[in-house]
């Protein structure tokens, strides 16, 4: 009775695989391999499969098969043409106002002053001038009081960092260095 081979005999053995043509035998190519060989190869093989396999499913097919995907780029392609739209209905303005201004130098009428081009877009721009037209209800009002008397405040932190910066006293550095010597 043959004893028996443990795992790693097994696993070591080393076997030969020939490829022979079959009308005259010759040998085309031959392969030598252990079963450790072919099995590390196939573990290599499946987990590279498995990661091209979970990248193509997160990026290319995601982009072919979500619907969702299609309309999300048609939408930041729509924003972009409309700041693109804005941008340039803005400048064609300035450049009508300017326009319009050099018509009236060359006219001679330049008593009424000149229009900037860049004034009313400026009022548009600033988002202080929208808030300041809002109406604040009273408990806005009194929320509003709270928050700038805690510590949490804006104000409260930039006048702790100014009594702070007042009771601290600079001295030249050749103060410093030299103490006894005067500039």
């Amino acid at each position: 009775m043959k004893p028996k081979k443990t795992i790693s005999e097994r696993l070591t053995t080393k076997y030969q695989l020939v490829i022979r043509n079959e009308e005259n035998l010759a040998e085309k190519t031959t392969f030598g391999f252990t079963y450790a060989k072919l099995l590390v190869l196939s573990i290599t093989l499946f987990i590279a499969i498995f990661g091209l396999s979970l990248y193509l499913s997160k990026t290319i097919l995601a982009k072919w098969f979500d619907p969702r995907h299609a309309q999300m780029e048609a939408n930041k392609k729509l924003y972009e043409l409309a700041l693109k739209v804005d941008s340039l209905a803005i400048e064609v303005d300035r450049k009508d106002r300017f326009i319009y201004n050099f018509q009236r130098i060359l006219r001679g009428d330049t008593s009424s002053g000149f229009e900037d081009p860049s004034s009313e877009f400026s009022d548009q721009l600033t988002p202080a001038k929208a808030i300041g037209n809002m109406n604040l209800a009273a408990t806005d009002s009194q929320f509003r009081q709270e928050f700038e008397q805690s510590e949490l405040s804006l104000i409260t932190l930039t006048s702790n960092k100014q009594r702070e910066l007042q009771e601290t006293y600079f001295l030249h550095p050749s103060q410093v260095l030299f103490p006894t010597t005067t500039i």
